[in-house]
């Protein structure tokens, strides 16, 4: 303490302090600092608040990088002292904003460590074939080489955190519009050649799609697009690409990394002295629609992506309860309350792919995702592939309703997987309550808090209609029938060489 505080010292002064004026030099400095940590206690409510204050002192470049300070809560008690005679065991210990790592949770990696005792679904085989050197590549590289016919990552690998702590935090490369769709999204390619989709903030955490609008008609939320993949990662499907959120300059980071010029012309300044941008789509890039910072910083969620289609094919595939898309015809499906002995008959939809499509509806019925129409599968695992869990931009829009048609396969088919069933039930205990264990997932990102606590408690309501559901297709055609224990994918499928 005093060799650091000699550096602020006159020369002369330093070799001249006796041991007396050096003690209350010591305690004067220990005063300051504690009266600084008590301050920020009482205007925050844990410890994740002075743990934002000191990086931010640490890094004064965080703001110019497109960072922003962290602000949270939890329920420890308000102030110092709240903190110190408190619960102890603090269910989140936040460090910088960014980084993934190095987290301290309680029931998230409770969870995380029952799930790793759980078997695989069949033998997972990878899509790339193994590099030697796949160690010393870039996070991106591993990420690819690691996607195996189960999922897109296995179970606590670290280097899922690493690569979107990059997307985070690391240096922006090129932007590109990308064609097609209703909304804008960005091509991001970052400095070490990584890509990721960009979908910039569009509605408010406290926005939810109107009673009378229409599904389809939904802005899309770049932070239910974070929110899903931890949920997804949580229910231990590992089918959503690795999502992350990041504060963006409009100019540094986007603007300045577009080089088409017919991009270039949407970036504009609102009359309002704020920087705008709308790109170019289908539907909502227009000036009227266009996306503004404050002054120029905006949020925006960042999804890896999946190795290029020239390398590696991806069929798309309807799917078999995908909605009308009109105002004035419903679907087949609801239309039809055995509709599911229809999918049977495809042979597309085998007994692995309906139990995959039974842990999509779960996931959508979770997270309110009514526009579910077409997925994608890797081609070269064949028949022991999976519907890679895509788009999920107009989620998390309404936590006051539940849309019961999204359970339709569920209540038509009633068939689950063991392992997801048994997963559904853990959440549903105190001890690893869903809401809880999301909460301190998401706490994670970098534009925590994603979801408001009406959102999180809508998962718990949720939760408990999806047993009730299948608690009576169990009461109907029991157990035997709807829970799947031998559905498993064959271990002969071919790497790509």
């Amino acid at each position: 303490m005093f060799a650091t505080l000699k550096r602020f010292l006159p020369r002369r002064t330093r070799y001249t302090m006796k041991l007396k004026e050096r003690v209350v030099a010591v305690i004067l400095v220990g005063l300051i600092a504690l009266a600084y940590i008590v301050l920020v206690y009482q205007s925050s409510a844990g410890l994740g608040r002075v743990s934002g204050h000191l990086w931010t002192l640490k890094d004064p470049f965080l703001r110019l990088r497109g960072q922003k300070e962290y602000s949270g809560s939890d329920d420890y008690g308000t102030g110092l002292l709240g903190w110190a005679f408190g619960n102890l065991t603090f269910r989140n210990v936040y460090h910088r904003p960014g980084i993934y790592s190095g987290r301290t949770y309680s029931k998230f990696d409770a969870l995380m460590k029952n799930i790793s005792t759980i078997p695989e679904d069949g033998h997972a085989k990878l899509l790339l074939k193994t590099r030697k050197d796949i160690d010393s590549q870039e996070s991106y590289t591993v990420f690819h080489h690691r996607i195996t016919n189960t999922a897109l990552y296995q179970r606590g690998d670290d280097n899922i955190d690493k690569m979107m702590n990059y997307m985070s935090t690391g240096t922006i490369h090129r932007v590109v519009n990308r064609k097609g769709g209703t909304q804008l999204k960005f091509i991001i390619t970052f400095e070490n050649g990584m890509r990721a989709l960009f979908k910039p903030i569009r509605m408010q955490r406290d926005e939810e799609i109107r009673p009378n609008q229409f599904y389809f008609t939904d802005y899309e939320r770049h932070n239910a697009e974070i929110a899903t993949f931890h949920l997804d990662r949580i229910l231990d499907f590992r089918r959503v690409p690795p999502t992350a959120g990041r504060m963006f300059n409009i100019t540094t980071d986007l603007q300045d990394n577009v080089r088409d010029n017919d991009i270039k012309k949407t970036f504009f300044v609102s009359p309002d002295k704020n920087h705008c941008f709308h790109g170019r789509c289908d539907y909502f890039c227009k000036t009227e629609f266009a996306i503004c910072g404050d002054p120029d910083l905006i949020e925006g969620s960042l999804a890896a992506y999946l190795p290029s289609s020239d390398i590696i094919k991806r069929q798309t595939i309807e799917h078999p309860y995908r909605r009308s898309y009109s105002k004035f015809r419903i679907a087949k499906w609801e239309k039809n309350p055995f509709y599911c002995d229809e999918i049977k008959a495809k042979k597309t939809f085998s007994d692995t792919m309906l139990l995959d499509i039974m842990d999509m509806a779960v996931l959508d019925f979770l997270i309110g995702n009514m526009d579910r129409h077409h997925f994608e599968v890797f081609q070269i695992f064949q028949n022991n592939t999976y519907p890679i869990h895509l788009d999920h931009g107009r989620s998390f829009g309404r936590h006051s309703k539940d849309e019961l048609s999204i359970l339709a396969p569920i209540v038509q088919c009633c068939r689950i997987r063991q392992r997801t069933f048994t997963q559904l039930k853990l959440l549903s205990t105190d001890e690893f309550r869903l809401s809880d264990v999301m909460r301190e997932s998401l706490s994670s990102d970098p534009l925590t808090p994603l979801l408001l606590e009406l959102h999180l408690q809508a998962l718990d309501r949720r939760l408990k209609t999806i047993l009730e559901t299948l608690a009576v297709c169990v009461g109907e055609r029991g157990s035997d029938v709807v829970v799947d224990v031998s559905t498993q994918r064959e271990s002969h499928v071919r790497q790509l060489v």
